[in-house]
């Protein structure tokens, strides 16, 4: 539940942070999904407005 701090204009949550959290980098559907992604990447290319220009 989020509810906004009259006095500093900040949201608040009662939602717990936990550092116990399972890594998926080598689970096998988010590895399929990112080699997808990266075939994408080198068939179409990244648009021009996201990329930085080299100097």
């Amino acid at each position: 539940m989020l509810h906004k701090d009259k006095k500093k204009g900040k949201l608040i949550t009662n939602a717990t942070i936990s550092a116990d959290v399972r890594d998926y980098g080598n689970d096998p559907y988010f590895v399929q999904k990112a080699e997808a992604s990266k075939k994408v990447i080198e068939k179409y290319g990244l648009p021009k407005s996201w990329l930085k220009e080299k100097k």
